[in-house]
């Protein structure tokens, strides 16, 4: 893969609206408030308030609270019940993980690649969570390297990867499960028949915010990915990480500082913000 280039996989998906807007309409809405609402929050990285929202969307108190209520029971936000701040719902994240990545958020990621495989010497690469389980978007290579270079699969299995691992420790455990059993019995077995251990790995992927690959599988090579964190910080959609030969990156920087540096390089760069926004 050439410099510059970037590989694009993806399905096509549908928004399905006729019962949403039913639950919408009913509060009595219009689609151009919901439209102002869910902006605000898809940009806010905590979320908001029902008080942020009332004054960002220039809603009055009683309105901003019927439509907050509707958006929550057509699962487009998230909140209530105790919690303070609102953020997308299942609904959005559920459809975005189905549609193809944008060509904006291709093109806002490949600098980013670009400054994480130019810095650590190995190929960087971008993963998302799409109907196929743990996907690859794509990839770049250090600019200058006259080394052999280790470059990713296409799909990435959801316990043995470390992208695999980075994504689905943010998932329900039907949804791993899921992930595991499609796979087939030759290649799931050995999983489902550890489960325990394998809550207790992602839990701690889940708490560092990064993930290394299975040496068991690929002893050879050694890989670590972060989680894009963000609007979906409950169930991200993407994940950036470096892949290369592990004795080589074992000499370099401890994975712990590796992975604190991706993740201030995602946070660090403003185009990042287009993965999380919806595709188009």
């Amino acid at each position: 893969m050439k410099n510059g280039s970037i590989a694009h996989y993806g399905h096509v998906a549908t928004l399905p609206t006729t019962s949403v807007n039913r639950a919408i309409e009913s509060q009595g809405t219009r689609l151009d408030k919901v439209a102002r609402v869910l902006e605000l929050v898809s940009t806010a990285r905590s979320g908001l308030t029902l008080g942020e929202i009332t004054v960002q969307a220039s809603l009055s108190p009683p309105s901003a609270h019927r439509l907050v209520n509707a958006l929550i029971a057509a699962r487009l936000l998230d909140g209530g019940g105790g919690r303070s701040r609102y953020r997308l719902g299942g609904r959005l994240s559920e459809i975005f993980k189905e549609a193809p990545v944008s060509a904006s958020a291709l093109q806002a990621a490949i600098p980013l690649l670009q400054q994480l495989a130019d810095s650590s010497g190995e190929v960087a690469y971008l993963v998302t969570l799409s109907n196929r389980g743990a996907e690859l978007v794509g990839t770049m290579q250090p600019q200058t390297s006259g080394r052999n270079l280790v470059m990713p699969e296409e799909l990435f299995h959801p316990c043995s990867t470390a992208a695999g691992k980075a994504l689905f420790a943010y998932q329900s455990k039907d949804k791993t499960v899921a992930a595991i059993k499609a796979l087939g019995e030759n290649n799931s077995a050995e999983w489902l028949g550890h489960l325990d251990e394998l809550w207790d790995e992602l839990a701690e992927v889940k708490r560092v915010a990064y993930a290394i690959n299975d040496a068991r599988f690929d002893p050879d090579v050694l890989a670590i990915c972060c989680p894009v964190l963000g609007v979906w910080r409950d169930s991200p959609s993407f994940a950036i990480g470096v892949v290369g030969l592990k004795q080589r990156m074992l000499e370099g920087a401890p994975l712990s500082r590796l992975a604190s540096e991706i993740r201030s390089a995602v946070e660090r760069w403003p185009g990042i913000a287009t993965l999380l926004a919806a595709p188009g």
